[in-house]
This record gives C-alpha cells, structure tokens and sequence, in this order.
C-alpha cells in the first residue's frame, strides 16, 4: 500500500480494534456492576423474555404465600377459641355430674345452675371473639357482630361461620377451602310442662338444643335450669301411687343422664371440628412449603439464565484492560507512522 498522509489504514484499523475493546470492556463491567449476563431484551432477546415471564411468576407466588399465611392465623385463631370452649363443656360436664347426685341440697343445685350459666356465657364470648381480619370460622355473627344462636323455628341451624378460601396458586385457579362451623349456643331449652294426668312433657322438643334435630353444641344457657325443673317434676308428680319411688328416680336421673348426654355430643362435636380444622391448617402448610420452594427454584432457574459468571467476568476484565492499553498503544504507534514521511524530506 503507498505511504500516504490522506489515508492511514493502519490507524483506522487500530481504531476498529480499540473500539470494539471498550464495548467488550463496558459490557464486562455492566455485568460485573449488575451480576447479570442478560440485563436487557438486547443482550439476549429470547432468554430475556423467559427471565422476565419467571419473574412475573415468581413474584405472584409472594401473594400466594400471604393469602396462604393468612388462612393459617385465621384457623390459629378459630382453634384456640375452639379449645377453650371445649374446656369450657369439660367443666359443665363436670356440673351436671355433680348435679345428677340424688343428695344434693337445692342450695348446691342454685350454685351449679349459676356456674353453667356463666360457662355459656364464656361460650358465647369466646367464639364472638375469634375473629381475625374480619373473619370468624366457627360462629354466625349478625351485622353488629353479635353471636346468632341456634334455632330449627327460625332458620339459624344451619348458619355457620365464614368458610376460608386461600389462594393456592400463582394464576388464583387453584384454592384452598376449609368450610366454617357453628359453635354457638341454641337461643333455649324448652321449660317442662305437668298435665293433668300427673306426667311430665320431658325437655328437648323440636327447635331445642335437645331436639332431634339439633346439631353442634347442643346446649342452651338454661339447659342446666329446664333439666333441673324436669327432674324436680318427675319428683313432685303425684298420680294416686302409681308411680313408685323406684319409678320417679329412674325418671329424675334420666332428666341429669340426657343433659350430659348433651354435653357429650357438644365435646364430641367441638372435637371432631378441630380436627376438621386441624387437617385444613395443616393442607395450608404443605402448600406453603410447597410454594416456598417453588419459588427457590424459580428463583435458580431465573438465576441460571440470566446470572453472570462472575469469576470469568473477572478474568476478563483483566485481560481486556490490558488489551485496552495495547489498542492505545498500537493506534499512537498507527497515528506516528505519518510524521516518518517528514525524513524524506529533509
């Protein structure tokens, strides 16, 4: 090629080659700054928009996770009221035991009447306060959120606490249902009535906590005084000697056997529903676990696209350094190749 001071072709090329240097080497420090290989569509337009559709799918697994923990305190929150309320039937159980005692003075029965009642009351209290975040699982409340009681007269039998729905996966198709109970108490105990004949119309007719139909916690706050009044009945009744002692007494502890049977059947049920809601707090853990990894491993494979390999993004960022300093050198030697032309002429 003839020496000329127009065109220096040696230059231009040394500039070609620094320039594609400092790309290399501002590409290398973008990763190293970043820790990313892939940080934009034009690095690597396909592998960039995977990264970005398991980004989106990674961070909705963080609602999954919330609405999945919120479940959790609500059923925490449902089973601790559930426990003390069985504790609480424990200790009427315990009343009507002490009641049934063929010996047992009026003044003793006053007390345990006075003592069952406070326990329904603490019944009704408990379940009014198992609320979390406006949800309550295990009692129906009215809009000034009172504790409906139980009633077949009036519709109530069947009105339960808030069912839980808990999101379970990151396009919401997919939930989690653990279904409400009712804890609360009937609104009463139908009172004992004498006929003329000298019987007595037992407790328990249909709409009662000891109806047939009655269901849950089969108890209202007066069962105690309508099973005592029937068992003082039984014992009053007079119907011209044909009921003997033997008779009335049978009759009189029936009343105490019937009302622990109550009792029974509300721990019984009161049991059977924790482990209900045992079972749904423990599906909500599986898939929060389940959920938890899911998003490690999205998080890793995210990782795996995009990541920059640091260690060899070090190596080269030494390389093309020096590289850098040898393209300054090789253009400064490029650009005096000119000036060499001047001893010519001299």
């Amino acid at each position: 090629m003839a020496n000329s001071i127009n065109t220096n072709y040696g230059a231009a090329v040394a500039l070609q080659n620094l320039n594609a240097t400092n790309r290399a080497l501002e590409t290398t420090q973008n990763r190293i700054n970043t820790g990313k290989a892939i940080n934009s569509a034009k690095d690597n337009g396909a592998i960039w928009s995977i990264a970005q559709s398991q980004t989106v799918q990674m961070n909705s697994l963080d609602a999954v996770k919330q609405s999945l923990q919120r479940g959790q305190s609500t059923i925490d929150v449902a089973m601790s009221a559930g426990e003390t309320v069985k504790d609480i039937l424990g200790q009427m159980k315990s009343l009507v035991l002490a009641a049934s005692d063929p010996g047992v003075d009026s003044a003793s029965l006053d007390a345990y009447e006075e003592d069952f009642e406070n326990l329904a009351k603490q019944i009704g209290t408990t379940i009014q306060g198992a609320n979390f975040n406006g949800v309550n699982m295990i009692a129906n409340l009215d809009a000034n959120g009172a504790v409906v009681q139980k009633s077949v007269t009036t519709g109530t039998e069947a009105a339960v606490g808030k069912s839980l729905k808990a999101i379970a996966s990151a396009d919401g198709k997919n939930t989690i249902d653990v279904s409400g109970l009712n804890f609360s108490l009937y609104a009463d105990e139908n009172g004992t009535t004498t006929t003329t004949a000298g019987t007595v119309t037992p407790a328990g007719q249909t709409g009662t906590a000891s109806g047939a139909a009655a269901v849950g916690i089969k108890l209202a706050a007066n069962s105690f005084e309508t099973r005592r009044a029937s068992a003082k009945a039984h014992v009053d009744v007079a119907e011209a000697g044909a009921i003997t002692a033997t008779t009335k007494e049978a009759a009189r502890a029936g009343e105490w056997s019937a009302l622990m049977k109550q009792v029974d059947d509300s721990i019984t049920y009161v049991t059977s529903s924790l482990t209900k809601l045992g079972t749904g707090s423990k599906a909500l853990d599986n898939q929060l676990s389940f959920t938890s990894k899911l998003q490690d491993s999205l998080e890793t494979g995210i990782g795996n696209l995009v990541d920059a390999d640091l260690a060899k993004e070090s190596a080269k960022l030494t390389a093309l350094q020096t590289k850098q300093q040898l393209g300054v050198q090789a253009l400064s030697i490029a650009n005096s190749s000119s000036s060499v032309l001047l001893s010519l002429f001299r």
